[in-house]
Protein backbone atom coordinates (compact mmCIF):
# COMPACT_ATOMS: atom_id res chain seq x y z
CA UNK A 1 0.00 0.00 0.00
CA UNK A 2 1.13 3.88 -1.08
CA UNK A 3 1.37 5.84 2.15
CA UNK A 4 2.69 8.52 1.12
CA UNK A 5 4.53 11.01 -1.52
CA UNK A 6 7.45 13.60 -0.15
CA UNK A 7 9.69 16.08 -1.86
CA UNK A 8 13.01 16.45 -0.38
CA UNK A 9 15.15 18.76 -1.21
CA UNK A 10 19.25 20.10 -0.37
CA UNK A 11 19.71 23.95 -0.98
CA UNK A 12 20.99 27.20 0.86
CA UNK A 13 18.11 26.38 3.41
CA UNK A 14 19.49 23.36 4.03
CA UNK A 15 17.99 20.16 4.05
CA UNK A 16 14.47 19.75 3.99
CA UNK A 17 11.48 18.00 3.12
CA UNK A 18 9.35 20.47 1.55
CA UNK A 19 5.93 18.43 0.65
CA UNK A 20 4.22 15.16 2.20
CA UNK A 21 1.54 13.99 1.65
CA UNK A 22 -0.01 12.39 3.81
CA UNK A 23 1.80 13.98 6.64
CA UNK A 24 4.10 10.96 8.40
CA UNK A 25 5.22 12.82 11.10
CA UNK A 26 8.78 11.63 10.62
CA UNK A 27 12.11 13.83 10.58
CA UNK A 28 13.25 12.68 7.70
CA UNK A 29 15.09 15.53 5.86
CA UNK A 30 18.93 14.48 6.16
CA UNK A 31 17.94 10.75 5.23
CA UNK A 32 16.10 11.32 2.26
CA UNK A 33 19.06 14.02 0.24
CA UNK A 34 21.93 11.45 0.49
CA UNK A 35 25.27 12.22 -1.09
CA UNK A 36 25.94 12.26 -4.60
CA UNK A 37 24.10 10.09 -5.81
CA UNK A 38 21.63 9.22 -8.78
CA UNK A 39 20.89 5.45 -8.51
CA UNK A 40 17.79 4.15 -6.95
CA UNK A 41 17.22 4.51 -3.38
CA UNK A 42 15.79 2.34 -1.05
CA UNK A 43 15.59 2.62 2.84
CA UNK A 44 13.57 1.01 5.11
CA UNK A 45 12.28 2.02 8.23
CA UNK A 46 10.09 0.07 10.75
CA UNK A 47 7.03 -0.97 8.82
CA UNK A 48 8.06 1.29 5.18
CA UNK A 49 10.24 1.03 2.60
CA UNK A 50 11.15 4.80 1.17
CA UNK A 51 11.91 4.60 -2.78
CA UNK A 52 13.17 7.27 -4.65
CA UNK A 53 15.44 8.28 -7.76
CA UNK A 54 17.37 11.66 -6.24
CA UNK A 55 18.65 14.01 -8.38
CA UNK A 56 21.52 16.06 -8.58
CA UNK A 57 23.06 19.53 -10.15
CA UNK A 58 26.37 18.65 -11.44
CA UNK A 59 28.47 21.57 -13.18
CA UNK A 60 25.30 23.80 -12.88
CA UNK A 61 23.20 20.96 -15.28
CA UNK A 62 20.34 19.35 -14.10
CA UNK A 63 20.49 17.05 -17.28
CA UNK A 64 23.63 16.57 -19.22
CA UNK A 65 24.91 18.60 -21.82
CA UNK A 66 22.06 21.05 -21.39
CA UNK A 67 22.73 24.39 -19.44
CA UNK A 68 19.97 24.92 -16.93
CA UNK A 69 18.07 28.56 -18.11
CA UNK A 70 18.07 29.97 -14.44
CA UNK A 71 21.05 29.94 -11.58
CA UNK A 72 19.30 28.12 -8.70
CA UNK A 73 19.69 27.66 -4.85
CA UNK A 74 18.85 24.01 -4.79
CA UNK A 75 21.29 21.87 -5.46
CA UNK A 76 19.38 18.30 -5.57
CA UNK A 77 16.10 17.31 -5.03
CA UNK A 78 14.02 13.74 -4.01
CA UNK A 79 10.72 12.64 -4.77
CA UNK A 80 10.15 9.57 -2.49
CA UNK A 81 7.06 7.12 -2.60
CA UNK A 82 6.81 5.44 1.15
CA UNK A 83 4.49 2.18 0.94
CA UNK A 84 4.60 -0.59 3.39
CA UNK A 85 7.25 -3.41 3.70
CA UNK A 86 5.06 -5.71 2.43
CA UNK A 87 4.11 -4.09 -0.76
CA UNK A 88 5.15 -6.06 -3.56
CA UNK A 89 4.45 -3.55 -6.55
CA UNK A 90 7.75 -1.85 -5.76
CA UNK A 91 9.20 -2.67 -9.77
CA UNK A 92 5.78 -0.50 -10.65
CA UNK A 93 6.61 2.31 -8.39
CA UNK A 94 10.18 2.93 -9.89
CA UNK A 95 8.24 3.03 -13.16
CA UNK A 96 6.06 5.65 -11.96
CA UNK A 97 8.95 7.43 -9.98
CA UNK A 98 11.58 7.57 -12.88
CA UNK A 99 9.04 8.96 -15.34
CA UNK A 100 7.68 11.78 -12.81
CA UNK A 101 11.22 12.39 -11.31
CA UNK A 102 12.65 12.19 -15.20
CA UNK A 103 9.72 15.13 -16.32
CA UNK A 104 9.97 17.24 -13.20
CA UNK A 105 14.25 17.55 -13.79
CA UNK A 106 13.35 18.34 -17.32
CA UNK A 107 11.37 21.17 -16.00
CA UNK A 108 13.41 21.74 -13.66
CA UNK A 109 16.69 22.19 -16.52
CA UNK A 110 14.24 24.30 -18.34
CA UNK A 111 12.54 26.89 -15.67
CA UNK A 112 13.68 26.13 -12.93
CA UNK A 113 10.52 24.63 -12.05
CA UNK A 114 10.88 22.36 -8.83
CA UNK A 115 12.71 25.21 -6.88
CA UNK A 116 9.91 27.98 -8.03
CA UNK A 117 6.86 25.38 -6.52
CA UNK A 118 9.17 24.32 -3.03
CA UNK A 119 9.45 28.40 -2.60
CA UNK A 120 5.31 28.81 -2.92
CA UNK A 121 5.15 25.82 -1.02
CA UNK A 122 7.50 27.24 2.21
CA UNK A 123 5.24 30.58 1.56
CA UNK A 124 1.68 30.19 0.72
CA UNK A 125 1.90 26.00 1.50
CA UNK A 126 0.23 24.67 -2.26
CA UNK A 127 1.89 25.19 -5.01
CA UNK A 128 0.85 23.45 -9.15
CA UNK A 129 3.60 20.67 -8.01
CA UNK A 130 2.09 19.78 -4.77
CA UNK A 131 -1.21 19.55 -6.19
CA UNK A 132 0.85 17.31 -8.76
CA UNK A 133 2.03 15.11 -5.67
CA UNK A 134 -1.64 14.98 -4.49
CA UNK A 135 -3.37 13.69 -7.48
CA UNK A 136 -0.56 11.14 -8.09
CA UNK A 137 -1.15 9.77 -4.61
CA UNK A 138 -4.53 10.18 -4.80
CA UNK A 139 -4.80 7.76 -8.41
CA UNK A 140 -2.54 5.52 -7.33
CA UNK A 141 -4.10 4.67 -4.08
CA UNK A 142 -7.37 4.19 -5.65
CA UNK A 143 -5.63 1.90 -8.25
CA UNK A 144 -6.98 4.95 -10.79
CA UNK A 145 -4.38 6.26 -13.46
CA UNK A 146 -3.12 9.50 -12.42
CA UNK A 147 -3.68 12.30 -15.07
CA UNK A 148 -0.74 15.07 -14.48
CA UNK A 149 0.00 17.97 -16.12
CA UNK A 150 3.40 19.04 -15.17
CA UNK A 151 4.01 22.58 -16.70
CA UNK A 152 4.26 21.96 -20.18
CA UNK A 153 4.50 18.16 -19.82
CA UNK A 154 1.27 15.95 -20.13
CA UNK A 155 2.06 12.38 -18.15
CA UNK A 156 -0.50 9.93 -16.94
CA UNK A 157 1.08 7.29 -14.28
CA UNK A 158 -0.58 4.08 -13.29
CA UNK A 159 0.75 1.05 -11.69
CA UNK A 160 0.57 -1.68 -14.76
CA UNK A 161 -1.35 -4.79 -14.60
CA UNK A 162 -2.22 -7.80 -16.33
CA UNK A 163 -5.11 -7.85 -18.54
CA UNK A 164 -7.82 -10.03 -17.62
CA UNK A 165 -11.58 -9.99 -19.13
CA UNK A 166 -14.44 -9.15 -17.14
CA UNK A 167 -15.18 -12.68 -16.27
CA UNK A 168 -14.60 -12.78 -12.76
CA UNK A 169 -14.43 -10.18 -10.53
CA UNK A 170 -12.57 -9.54 -7.44
CA UNK A 171 -12.79 -6.01 -6.12
CA UNK A 172 -12.68 -2.87 -8.13
CA UNK A 173 -9.70 -2.98 -10.10
CA UNK A 174 -8.82 -7.03 -10.39
CA UNK A 175 -10.70 -8.83 -12.51
CA UNK A 176 -10.08 -12.82 -12.73
CA UNK A 177 -11.16 -15.75 -13.77
CA UNK A 178 -11.05 -20.06 -13.56
CA UNK A 179 -10.11 -20.06 -17.39
CA UNK A 180 -7.87 -17.75 -18.55
CA UNK A 181 -9.76 -15.70 -21.11
CA UNK A 182 -7.63 -16.20 -23.83
CA UNK A 183 -4.77 -18.65 -24.09
CA UNK A 184 -1.60 -18.95 -25.72
CA UNK A 185 -3.18 -19.57 -28.78
CA UNK A 186 -5.52 -17.01 -28.69
CA UNK A 187 -2.98 -14.12 -28.61
CA UNK A 188 -3.31 -10.61 -26.97
CA UNK A 189 -6.85 -9.37 -26.69
CA UNK A 190 -6.46 -6.09 -27.64
CA UNK A 191 -5.37 -7.18 -30.85
CA UNK A 192 -7.70 -9.81 -31.51
CA UNK A 193 -11.10 -8.67 -34.31
CA UNK A 194 -13.64 -10.27 -32.35
CA UNK A 195 -13.11 -9.05 -28.75
CA UNK A 196 -14.94 -5.59 -27.53
CA UNK A 197 -14.68 -3.31 -24.89
CA UNK A 198 -16.60 -2.82 -21.37
CA UNK A 199 -15.89 1.04 -20.65
CA UNK A 200 -16.33 0.83 -16.33
CA UNK A 201 -18.37 4.12 -16.49
CA UNK A 202 -20.65 6.44 -18.69
CA UNK A 203 -19.00 7.68 -21.70
CA UNK A 204 -19.43 11.35 -20.52
CA UNK A 205 -17.67 10.40 -17.23
CA UNK A 206 -14.98 8.93 -19.24
CA UNK A 207 -14.70 12.05 -21.50
CA UNK A 208 -14.09 14.39 -18.93
CA UNK A 209 -11.33 12.22 -17.01
CA UNK A 210 -9.53 11.80 -20.26
CA UNK A 211 -5.82 13.12 -20.16
CA UNK A 212 -5.28 17.18 -21.39
CA UNK A 213 -4.84 17.06 -24.82
CA UNK A 214 -6.25 13.60 -25.43
CA UNK A 215 -6.52 13.24 -29.72
CA UNK A 216 -10.33 13.71 -31.60
CA UNK A 217 -9.65 10.42 -31.95
CA UNK A 218 -9.95 8.54 -28.36
CA UNK A 219 -12.60 11.05 -28.19
CA UNK A 220 -14.33 9.87 -30.78
CA UNK A 221 -13.02 6.39 -30.23
CA UNK A 222 -15.08 6.34 -26.46
CA UNK A 223 -18.21 7.38 -27.55
CA UNK A 224 -18.36 4.92 -30.10
CA UNK A 225 -17.61 1.92 -28.10
CA UNK A 226 -20.64 -0.66 -27.59
CA UNK A 227 -19.60 -3.80 -25.51
CA UNK A 228 -22.33 -5.42 -27.70
CA UNK A 229 -19.90 -4.40 -31.01
CA UNK A 230 -16.63 -6.50 -31.40
CA UNK A 231 -13.57 -4.57 -32.44
CA UNK A 232 -14.24 -5.25 -36.22
CA UNK A 233 -17.72 -3.96 -36.46
CA UNK A 234 -16.25 -0.18 -35.20
CA UNK A 235 -15.44 0.56 -38.80
CA UNK A 236 -11.53 1.65 -37.85
CA UNK A 237 -8.31 0.25 -38.53
CA UNK A 238 -7.49 -3.06 -36.00
CA UNK A 239 -4.05 -1.38 -35.47
CA UNK A 240 -5.89 2.15 -34.61
CA UNK A 241 -8.42 0.08 -32.34
CA UNK A 242 -5.71 -1.88 -30.61
CA UNK A 243 -3.92 1.00 -29.65
CA UNK A 244 -7.05 3.84 -28.71
CA UNK A 245 -8.27 0.49 -26.83
CA UNK A 246 -4.47 -0.37 -24.82
CA UNK A 247 -4.83 3.33 -23.60
CA UNK A 248 -8.24 2.67 -22.21
CA UNK A 249 -7.27 -0.42 -20.63
CA UNK A 250 -4.44 1.71 -19.08
CA UNK A 251 -5.93 3.81 -17.94
CA UNK A 252 -8.36 1.66 -15.60
CA UNK A 253 -11.50 3.12 -18.00
CA UNK A 254 -12.18 -0.32 -20.00
CA UNK A 255 -11.47 -3.79 -20.12
CA UNK A 256 -11.04 -6.40 -22.83
CA UNK A 257 -14.11 -8.91 -23.13
CA UNK A 258 -16.05 -10.92 -25.30
CA UNK A 259 -18.96 -8.84 -27.50
CA UNK A 260 -22.20 -9.01 -24.76
CA UNK A 261 -25.16 -11.05 -26.36
CA UNK A 262 -28.55 -12.29 -25.08
CA UNK A 263 -27.64 -15.45 -26.19
CA UNK A 264 -24.60 -15.97 -23.73
CA UNK A 265 -25.00 -17.65 -20.36
CA UNK A 266 -24.42 -15.45 -17.29
CA UNK A 267 -24.82 -15.97 -13.73
CA UNK A 268 -23.69 -14.18 -10.83
CA UNK A 269 -20.61 -13.96 -9.42
CA UNK A 270 -19.23 -15.73 -6.53
CA UNK A 271 -17.34 -12.56 -5.74
CA UNK A 272 -19.45 -10.42 -5.48
CA UNK A 273 -19.17 -7.54 -2.92
CA UNK A 274 -22.28 -8.46 -0.87
CA UNK A 275 -21.83 -5.02 1.39
CA UNK A 276 -22.61 -3.05 -1.70
CA UNK A 277 -26.33 -4.77 -2.01
CA UNK A 278 -28.43 -2.14 -0.52
CA UNK A 279 -27.08 0.49 -2.49
CA UNK A 280 -26.53 -1.07 -5.72
CA UNK A 281 -30.13 -2.11 -4.99
CA UNK A 282 -31.21 1.23 -4.80
CA UNK A 283 -29.29 2.80 -7.66
CA UNK A 284 -30.59 0.14 -9.70
CA UNK A 285 -33.79 0.95 -9.21
CA UNK A 286 -33.22 4.68 -10.43
CA UNK A 287 -31.13 3.67 -13.38
CA UNK A 288 -34.00 0.80 -14.29
CA UNK A 289 -37.33 1.68 -12.91
CA UNK A 290 -39.21 -0.74 -15.54
CA UNK A 291 -36.82 -3.83 -14.43
CA UNK A 292 -37.26 -6.30 -11.80
CA UNK A 293 -34.98 -5.04 -8.38
CA UNK A 294 -31.37 -6.23 -8.42
CA UNK A 295 -32.00 -9.00 -6.02
CA UNK A 296 -34.64 -10.55 -8.13
CA UNK A 297 -32.46 -10.18 -11.39
CA UNK A 298 -29.48 -11.90 -9.39
CA UNK A 299 -32.05 -14.67 -7.76
CA UNK A 300 -33.07 -15.70 -11.38
CA UNK A 301 -30.18 -15.60 -12.95
CA UNK A 302 -28.32 -17.66 -10.40
CA UNK A 303 -31.30 -20.40 -10.32
CA UNK A 304 -30.30 -22.40 -13.71
CA UNK A 305 -28.58 -22.03 -16.55
CA UNK A 306 -29.82 -20.59 -18.94
CA UNK A 307 -29.12 -17.66 -21.62
CA UNK A 308 -30.07 -14.09 -20.67
CA UNK A 309 -32.72 -13.88 -22.80
CA UNK A 310 -34.35 -15.88 -21.03
CA UNK A 311 -34.94 -12.71 -18.62
CA UNK A 312 -35.87 -10.18 -21.72
CA UNK A 313 -39.58 -9.81 -22.01
CA UNK A 314 -39.72 -8.92 -25.57
CA UNK A 315 -37.73 -8.25 -28.82
CA UNK A 316 -39.03 -4.49 -27.73
CA UNK A 317 -36.72 -5.08 -24.56
CA UNK A 318 -33.79 -6.13 -25.93
CA UNK A 319 -31.51 -2.97 -25.50
CA UNK A 320 -32.82 -2.06 -22.08
CA UNK A 321 -31.95 -5.49 -21.00
CA UNK A 322 -28.68 -5.24 -22.97
CA UNK A 323 -27.65 -2.14 -20.43
CA UNK A 324 -28.95 -4.04 -17.78
CA UNK A 325 -26.08 -6.70 -18.53
CA UNK A 326 -23.62 -3.83 -19.00
CA UNK A 327 -23.98 -2.85 -15.99
CA UNK A 328 -24.59 -5.66 -14.27
CA UNK A 329 -20.93 -6.88 -15.47
CA UNK A 330 -19.24 -3.56 -14.09
CA UNK A 331 -20.15 -3.61 -11.14
CA UNK A 332 -19.34 -7.10 -10.95
CA UNK A 333 -22.67 -9.15 -10.07
CA UNK A 334 -22.53 -11.23 -12.77
CA UNK A 335 -19.70 -13.53 -14.52
CA UNK A 336 -20.22 -15.01 -18.13
CA UNK A 337 -20.05 -18.75 -18.09
CA UNK A 338 -18.53 -20.77 -20.87
CA UNK A 339 -19.76 -24.29 -22.67
CA UNK A 340 -16.91 -26.66 -22.40
CA UNK A 341 -17.75 -30.08 -24.08
CA UNK A 342 -16.74 -33.88 -24.15
CA UNK A 343 -17.97 -36.96 -26.10
CA UNK A 344 -19.17 -39.58 -25.13
CA UNK A 345 -19.83 -43.10 -26.81
CA UNK A 346 -23.03 -45.24 -24.63
CA UNK A 347 -22.94 -48.63 -24.62
CA UNK A 348 -25.92 -48.85 -27.23
CA UNK A 349 -23.84 -47.29 -29.98
CA UNK A 350 -20.64 -49.67 -28.84
CA UNK A 351 -23.13 -52.70 -30.06
CA UNK A 352 -24.17 -50.93 -32.84
CA UNK A 353 -20.98 -50.78 -33.94
CA UNK A 354 -19.56 -53.50 -32.73
CA UNK A 355 -22.50 -55.97 -32.65
CA UNK A 356 -19.85 -58.84 -32.06
CA UNK A 357 -18.33 -57.82 -29.35
CA UNK A 358 -19.56 -59.02 -25.56
CA UNK A 359 -17.30 -56.12 -23.91
CA UNK A 360 -19.55 -53.32 -24.73
CA UNK A 361 -21.86 -52.88 -21.43
CA UNK A 362 -20.04 -49.52 -20.17
CA UNK A 363 -20.44 -46.06 -21.56
CA UNK A 364 -16.81 -44.24 -22.24
CA UNK A 365 -15.43 -40.77 -22.83
CA UNK A 366 -13.34 -40.34 -26.25
CA UNK A 367 -10.63 -38.36 -24.51
CA UNK A 368 -9.01 -36.70 -27.56
CA UNK A 369 -11.31 -36.46 -30.56
CA UNK A 370 -8.90 -35.06 -32.92
CA UNK A 371 -6.52 -38.07 -31.86
CA UNK A 372 -9.47 -41.41 -32.19
CA UNK A 373 -8.11 -44.36 -32.32
CA UNK A 374 -9.63 -46.58 -34.97
CA UNK A 375 -12.46 -47.98 -32.94
CA UNK A 376 -13.19 -44.45 -31.37
CA UNK A 377 -13.28 -42.83 -34.87
CA UNK A 378 -16.42 -45.70 -36.13
CA UNK A 379 -17.84 -44.60 -33.19
CA UNK A 380 -17.73 -40.61 -34.05
CA UNK A 381 -18.79 -41.85 -37.29
CA UNK A 382 -21.96 -43.46 -35.89
CA UNK A 383 -23.20 -40.60 -33.99
CA UNK A 384 -22.57 -38.04 -36.41
CA UNK A 385 -24.32 -39.94 -38.85
CA UNK A 386 -27.33 -39.88 -36.69
CA UNK A 387 -28.24 -36.17 -37.67
CA UNK A 388 -27.29 -35.97 -41.45
CA UNK A 389 -27.92 -32.60 -41.86
CA UNK A 390 -25.96 -31.21 -38.94
CA UNK A 391 -23.23 -33.84 -39.35
CA UNK A 392 -21.22 -31.04 -41.34
CA UNK A 393 -21.30 -28.73 -38.55
CA UNK A 394 -20.40 -31.96 -35.88
CA UNK A 395 -17.53 -32.99 -37.90
CA UNK A 396 -16.20 -29.24 -37.72
CA UNK A 397 -16.86 -29.00 -34.24
CA UNK A 398 -15.93 -32.32 -32.26
CA UNK A 399 -11.74 -31.97 -32.66
CA UNK A 400 -13.20 -29.60 -29.69
CA UNK A 401 -14.97 -31.87 -27.54
CA UNK A 402 -12.23 -32.54 -25.36
CA UNK A 403 -12.90 -30.20 -22.76
CA UNK A 404 -10.45 -27.96 -23.16
CA UNK A 405 -12.13 -25.48 -25.52
CA UNK A 406 -14.87 -23.21 -24.90
CA UNK A 407 -17.71 -23.46 -27.53
CA UNK A 408 -17.97 -19.52 -27.36
CA UNK A 409 -14.53 -19.43 -28.58
CA UNK A 410 -15.21 -22.61 -31.11
CA UNK A 411 -17.26 -20.77 -33.08
CA UNK A 412 -14.91 -17.49 -33.59
CA UNK A 413 -12.33 -19.54 -34.61
CA UNK A 414 -14.42 -22.22 -36.98
CA UNK A 415 -16.70 -19.54 -37.87
CA UNK A 416 -19.90 -21.01 -36.83
CA UNK A 417 -23.03 -18.74 -36.13
CA UNK A 418 -24.29 -19.13 -32.34
CA UNK A 419 -27.50 -20.86 -33.90
CA UNK A 420 -25.47 -23.65 -35.51
CA UNK A 421 -23.68 -24.64 -32.45
CA UNK A 422 -26.56 -23.83 -30.13
CA UNK A 423 -28.03 -26.68 -32.78
CA UNK A 424 -25.54 -28.98 -32.84
CA UNK A 425 -25.28 -29.16 -28.81
CA UNK A 426 -28.92 -30.05 -28.53
CA UNK A 427 -29.52 -32.22 -31.21
CA UNK A 428 -26.33 -34.71 -29.84
CA UNK A 429 -27.21 -34.09 -26.48
CA UNK A 430 -27.59 -37.63 -25.94
CA UNK A 431 -23.63 -38.10 -26.27
CA UNK A 432 -22.18 -34.56 -25.00
CA UNK A 433 -21.15 -34.03 -21.65
CA UNK A 434 -21.05 -30.33 -20.97
CA UNK A 435 -19.60 -28.49 -18.54
CA UNK A 436 -20.25 -24.47 -17.71
CA UNK A 437 -17.72 -22.72 -16.03
CA UNK A 438 -16.33 -19.43 -15.45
Amino acid sequence: MLRSILLATKSSRGEQIVYQYPELGLPLADVLTPQRSDAKFELWIDDLVFLGNPVHQRDGQWIKKRLSSETSPMTMFHLVFAVDVAYKERGAIYDVITQLTFALTYEQARSDYVWKACEEIMSTGDSALASVIRQTYDALSRGDTAHLVINQINLSLSIPREIFSATLRRDKHVFLSSVRSFGEDDGDPLLLPHWALLLLDDPETILGQLPPGSSPMLIKFVKAIRPTMSFSQLGLPLHDVSTLARHLVHWRFALPIRPLHVRNVYTTSPTAVMSRLHDDTATFSQRFPTVPSLPRMLTALGKRIAPFSALVPSKDHRALYLDVLAWLLRRGWLIELRTFVWIKVPAEVKRAVRPDDKEVDEETVIAEPYAASAVERKYLSYIAALHPEDQPAFDRMVKYFNGNHAMEKVLVRENLTRKTVRRVLEVYDDYLIKQYTW
